[in-house]
């Protein structure tokens, strides 16, 4: 009993630092495409793609409320924004 309750501490403990984590990791995203001279008012979902990342690179996948964007975070050089086209919903 006791061990499940300390389980539940550590857990409730970690959930706002998940959530702050991903808040500044989605602020940095959009300055990232805002200072492309993009336009990103909020990000509403950000992937990172695992399989073309590295230990110097990163790549993103961001869907902001107008757009979707790939931003790429390579060493040191500019991190690179590319607009992705929307995809069409399928008429019924």
């Amino acid at each position: 009993m006791r061990r499940t309750f300390l389980g539940l501490v550590v857990l409730a403990a970690a959930i706002p630092l998940a959530a702050e984590a991903s808040s500044t990791r989605n602020d940095t995203l959009r300055a990232t495409i805002e200072q492309s001279g993009n336009r990103c008012d909020r990000v509403a979902h950000a992937q990172k793609d695992i399989l073309r990342s590295g230990d110097d690179r990163t790549l993103w996948y961001v869907s902001c409320d107008e757009r979707r964007y790939q931003v790429l975070y390579d060493g040191d050089s500019a991190p690179e924004v590319r607009p992705l086209l929307r995809q069409r919903r399928p008429s019924r």
